[in-house]
């Protein structure tokens, strides 16, 4: 790691020092507290197979290939770090017990190495984007197999300036091999410095969630409605002003923010136009004139788009760059987005070449495909089959991962 990144990372710890203890006291986690820091870590003697996911998406996209490895090697135990307290609960809510959760800690040589030095890893699995140069330095010297799982390079890190690309560069020469998701993310791990050698082109892990059991759930709303998915800032409050405009239009919206922290100011701002809302994590009842449910729970996401007459992806119609779209895929729903896909072009176009996504430019687009999508009706259920024809397609993904990473696993 460079003197000028280990600068970098000091001058702004203050920073991350504070927000972390303002999230701490926010969320009653004082463990978050703590191992943000590198302090508190659990001590490791096992050298379990640590895997790194950032947040809730990371999370639900590893799923499938955690319980997969803890099957195929019970002898040997797991260590799954996050870095947000939201990603932590749903690490405990859908994960084996044997799965130990930490926080991992900001970026700096003293934390890290706290960090490496409990956790005494074998083996080093990061999951899609997260790159730290401390991190890897240190894994690097103490010669920790470092392997990427679903590579994938954002826009902005290809764009980086030239002296962040030179901190990247340096920080991936410690990964061992890139299981990269797409020939397009190979092509960028190559633009930062990694060797073709170290790159296989496996696919999406995320389509491993359609081999998952597809049971019935438990329906959580009983009336007819339609769900608007991991929405994020501004898209709310969109979503309600269409509400108000094209009421007669519309059955029921649920609503299920990708944050649930920000329920209360969610439903600030959908009071202020006169919205009907009803808040689940209250336990308030559906009455006939509620217009919006505001689902602020964790893990009830699959039930939600389980029921729904059809899915619309948050964070498509803000310049997040969308969520997960394989998740309602695979349950046979229609989906709608808006036009930021960024972060989910493979998958888009994966199910725009199955006629199985509807995209629109902007929320009057939306009220129109509500006017044609009363809440049910037979192309709804056409676009529903096939975006499940569409995934199942690419199923053998999981078996791809697995195959890669047996030699970094196997025990000694």
């Amino acid at each position: 790691m460079s003197l000028a990144y280990r600068l970098i990372a000091l001058l702004v710890l203050p920073v991350v020092f504070i927000y972390t203890l303002r999230r701490a006291n926010q969320d009653g986690d004082r463990r978050y507290f703590w191992q943000r820091l590198g302090w508190k870590i659990p001590v490791r003697d096992d050298h379990p197979v640590w895997i790194h996911c950032a947040s809730v998406g990371e999370v639900n996209a590893a799923r499938p290939l955690i319980q997969r490895l803890t099957q195929d090697y019970p002898s040997l135990d797991f260590v799954l770090s996050t870095v947000t307290p939201t990603a932590a609960m749903v690490v405990r809510k859908t994960l084996p017990e044997s799965v130990e959760h930490v926080y991992l800690p900001f970026d700096t040589r003293a934390a890290v190495g706290r960090f490496l030095r409990c956790i005494q890893p074998r083996l080093g699995l990061i999951l899609e984007t997260e790159i730290w140069p401390g991190l890897f330095a240190e894994v690097e010297r103490r010669n920790i197999p470092l392997v990427v799982v679903n590579g994938r390079l954002t826009n902005k890190t290809l764009a980086a300036s030239r002296w962040m690309r030179a901190f990247i560069r340096q920080a991936l020469q410690a990964v061992r091999l890139v299981l990269a998701k797409s020939e397009a993310d190979a092509q960028g791990y190559q633009q930062l410095g990694v060797t073709i050698e170290r790159i296989k082109v496996l696919g999406n892990i995320k389509f491993a969630a359609t081999r998952e059991s597809k049971s019935a759930l438990p329906r959580l709303v009983e009336r007819d409605y339609w769900l608007a998915a991991s929405t994020h800032e501004d898209e709310e409050r969109q979503l309600a002003a269409m509400i108000k405009d094209h009421e007669a239009d519309q059955c029921l919206l649920v609503i299920a923010p990708r944050h649930p922290e920000r329920a209360a100011a969610i439903e600030r701002q959908l009071n202020d136009l006169g919205i009907r809302v009803t808040v689940r994590s209250r336990r308030e009842i559906i009455s006939d004139d509620t217009q919006i449910y505001l689902a602020d729970t964790l893990g009830e996401m699959g039930g939600l788009m389980q029921h729904a007459a059809f899915v619309f992806m948050g964070g498509t119609l803000v310049p997040v760059g969308g969520h997960n779209l394989l998740e309602p895929a695979v349950l046979g729903k229609a989906i709608v987005c808006g036009p930021y896909l960024e972060n989910f072009k493979e998958e888009a176009e994966l199910l725009r070449k199955a006629d199985a996504l509807v995209e629109i430019k902007n929320i009057d687009e939306l009220a129109q495909v509500l006017g044609q999508w009363p809440g049910s009706g037979e192309k709804v259920t056409e676009k529903g089959q096939a975006a499940v024809s569409a995934v199942m397609s690419q199923a053998d993904v999981l078996d791809q991962y697995v195959d890669a990473l047996n030699g970094f696993i196997a025990l000694d």
